[in-house]
């Protein structure tokens, strides 16, 4: 899955990397979903508004202190493990590699 913010180009680099089952979910504007189903893959748009009051919540929680699970944290040397971990899907947070 891919997450795109901006837009343009960053649409379509998200859609030449993404495998075939594959999902793009665009925020800014509506994705090329004629382009998505061509590769294989599904595209979603979600709108999204912001104001300066919703901004502010969301900072406020942050400010708060946000929880971040960390499953592992690995040596640069032991990234290609890391990455099999997760792909295995066992990772129960998120997996730091240190260089």
């Amino acid at each position: 899955m891919a997450i795109d913010s901006v837009g343009g180009e960053t649409e379509s680099r998200s859609l030449d990397v993404l495998k075939p089952g594959g999902l793009l979910v665009s925020l800014p504007v509506p994705p090329d979903f004629e382009r998505a189903a061509a590769r294989g893959l599904r595209a979603e748009f979600v709108f999204h508004a912001s104001d300066a009051e919703r901004l502010a919540r969301v900072v406020a929680v942050a400010d708060e202190g946000i929880d971040i699970v960390v499953d592992r944290a690995v040596r640069l040397s032991d990234a290609a493990d890391a990455f099999d971990h997760l792909a295995q899907g066992h990772a129960k947070g998120k997996v730091i590699v240190r260089p």
